[in-house]
């Protein structure tokens, strides 16, 4: 199991961050592919892989997916949470991993919120692939957490459905 209460800081080049590390790190990253338009389809990417776990966590708990469509990752992520607390059979163990896992996404959710505000001509790529990973790693580790604490729940874990 994934540790509890991990600590994240906020994301931004570090001091005395260069364009020919900037450019290195996201070559390691994307490829060759070294622009803004590149990072900015990664955070895409990883928001889709977001909003299908959230939706497929939504639904095993007995959300109508009518009434997903329109809402916001926050009020997923709200809708969510109340689910997880009404459930009865929750051990310590299962709320703490869970209440990690909508804090890693909230997490995200603002940096997203916070760099993409900020985002200009001269702005760094490693802060916006940072992000992607963040928002992927959010995703996953909701996913897994599904695929482990439930017996039934059948979706795959993976990228059958993501983008």
């Amino acid at each position: 199991m994934k540790s509890n209460n991990q600590t994240f800081q906020t994301i931004s080049a570090p001091p005395g961050w260069t364009e020919s590390r900037d450019l290195a790190y996201c070559r390691k990253r994307l490829g060759e592919s070294k622009d803004f338009g590149d990072a900015k389809a990664l955070i895409q990417e990883s928001n889709a892989c977001l909003k299908v776990a959230l939706h497929r966590a939504l639904t095993y708990f007995g959300a109508d997916p009518k009434s997903l469509a329109g809402a916001s990752d926050w009020a997923k992520l709200g809708w969510l949470e109340t689910l997880l607390e009404a459930k009865e059979s929750s051990t310590e163990e299962y709320d703490l991993r869970f209440r990690e896992d909508l804090r890693h996404c909230r997490f995200g959710l603002g940096e997203q919120e916070r760099i993409m505000l900020n985002v200009g001509e001269h702005t760094w790529l490693m802060p916006l692939v940072s992000l992607a990973d963040h928002i992927s790693e959010a995703a996953l580790n909701l996913e897994e957490s599904m695929c482990c604490e439930h017996a039934d729940y059948t979706e795959k874990m993976g990228y059958a459905e993501w983008p």
